[in-house]
């Protein structure tokens, strides 16, 4: 099958949407994920990995990667999930539940696929994580009085009240459809929940990591010198052509038969001066991940550290697909970080089928 888009317009034009990083690269194919038709998050917890499909998740091996069980239901009941058009499901897999993310609320199952409880949230917040009594979610923010977008991390209790806001950044869309104003060449706001302490990046000031504890006092931060990257106008001119080649914005030129020139006609674009040095950021087995945006012979430099910040290597990545700015505003998150491997998944679309790739960080 086509992993392209079969979104409607309101879904891709209006609703406030998660960043994420969704970087495939070339490594050791480790064969076909049976059963797999639409994926949108992949994560690992110990033996097993886990795919968010549709609205399904199914559980993998990871001795044999053969398939172990499928759950999960669509509907409005306990341990079923709304779906939306437009905006996948996601999943996080912890050490003794995994939750699944849909539009209005957050549902807890065992490890093995047993219901346990689900919690109510606003369609606009995302990424959620618990910590302690608490959670960490990322919130979007569209003023109706035509001021500035926003994307921030905050700490919310138990239902989802607010208690503390860590961070917040300029979101990339401004505005509603047909008068977008988007802000190319930055990234998004990044947080991860580690060794029960909260990590945000601050990359739109620097190379700047705060870290909380669960009650959002700050304990220490990460800092490095970083050599800033321009963006150059060639940059800024593919940055703009990958909008309208976007597979999601060919799907919607399609659907509506609309060109390119008329759906964007009151497009206006915005670049910052540099790229931001995190491009996103990823914590396992208590090491940071940093994906940033330089390159060398053509291959994608990552970081890895401890969690005070000391760099325990630095690794140069060949990539071998295309990112596609849709995808990340999607929440479309097609690989992980394991014990020092990449894995990640592609679709074969001459077989139809998905297949597992690593690839070591060394």
């Amino acid at each position: 099958m086509n992993f392209k888009s079969k979104i409607i317009l309101n879904a891709l034009l209006l609703i406030p949407i998660f960043c994420l990083n969704a970087n495939a690269l070339p490594a050791k194919n480790l064969g076909v994920l049976d059963g797999v038709l639409k994926p949108s998050t992949i994560d690992i917890q110990k033996d097993r990995l886990y795919v968010m499909d549709t609205d399904q998740v199914r559980v993998y091996s990871m001795k044999d990667f053969s398939l172990i069980k499928s759950f999960g239901k669509k509907g409005e009941g306990p341990g079923e999930y709304k779906i939306h058009p437009g905006l996948p499901l996601s999943l996080k897999a912890f050490n003794d539940f995994l939750i699944v993310e849909s539009i209005d609320k957050i549902t807890y199952f065992s490890l093995d696929g047993k219901y346990m409880k689900e919690k109510r949230k606003s369609p606009v917040l995302g990424k959620i994580s618990p910590i302690g009594k608490y959670y960490i979610g990322r919130r979007i923010f569209h003023p109706q009085d035509g001021s500035l977008s926003t994307t921030a991390i905050k700490i919310y209790d138990h239902n989802f009240n607010e208690i503390k806001e860590l961070y917040k950044q300029t979101y990339l869309r401004q505005g509603a459809y047909p008068n977008f104003r988007w802000i190319l060449g930055k990234e998004c706001l990044h947080y991860q929940v580690a060794d029960n302490k909260i990590f945000v990046e601050k990359s739109d000031k620097d190379f700047l990591i705060h870290v909380y504890d669960f009650s959002g006092k700050k304990l220490y931060e990460i800092k490095k010198d970083y050599k800033k990257i321009p963006i150059t106008s060639d940059n800024k001119k593919n940055m703009i052509k990958d909008l309208e080649l976007d597979p999601d914005t060919q799907g919607v030129l399609k659907q509506y038969k609309v060109t390119w020139k008329e759906f964007s006609k009151n497009f206006k674009y915005d670049f910052p001066s540099h790229r931001p040095p995190i491009k996103s950021m990823e914590i396992d087995n208590n090491k940071i991940y940093i994906s940033t945006f330089r390159t060398e012979n053509n291959k994608v430099e990552t970081i890895v550290m401890d969690l005070k910040g000391n760099v325990l290597k630095t690794a140069f990545i060949e990539p071998s697909a295309k990112e596609w700015i849709m995808a990340l505003l999607l929440g479309i998150k097609l690989e992980t970080i394991h014990n020092d491997k990449i894995y990640y998944i592609q679709e074969n679309e001459d077989e139809e089928e998905w297949e597992l790739f690593v690839k070591e960080i060394k």
